[in-house]
């Protein structure tokens, strides 16, 4: 089992995301590619990929097994990006922002396909809904 973790870095300005064995406590790989601090990250179900979120305004796409650059950068936000929850069937992902936006991508070619203002503030956390077509969204409204 692996262990994903964020971790800052002073200087430079380097954010990473760090694979942890769970048993040995030993890094596996690091994920360097955000310019800011990292707030979200979201794995896909069955698979070796994940997403990062960063208050650089960008998600990452980065797959456990292959390089530890992006294979993704979803670019679409005005302001941080604060929630990420990738579809039960694993083909989209959502991106809630301090923006007050909900962006839609297709994961396979990360492009936004679907853009909602939901909120009066900022989204804090986003969760898709098993077997029903529903975005779960909490904000501090």
């Amino acid at each position: 089992m692996l262990l994903l973790r964020c971790q800052l870095k002073q200087a430079p300005p380097q954010k990473t995301v760090v694979a942890y064995n769970w048993k040995t406590g030993n890094v596996v790989k690091r994920f360097k590619g955000h310019e800011h601090e990292i707030t979200k990250v979201a794995c896909i179900p069955k698979s070796s990929q994940f997403f990062s979120a960063s208050r650089d305004r960008m998600v990452m796409m980065w797959d456990l097994h292959g390089s530890s650059q992006p294979r993704q950068q979803l670019c679409g936000h005005a302001m941080v990006v604060t929630g990420l929850a990738v579809s039960p069937d694993s083909s989209q992902l959502c991106t809630g922002s301090r923006d007050n936006t909900l962006l839609l991508w297709d994961v396979v070619t990360g492009q936004s396909v679907e853009r909602a203002s939901v909120s009066r503030n900022v989204v804090t956390h986003l969760c898709w809904v098993p077997r029903e077509p529903y975005i779960l969204q909490t904000s501090e409204d």
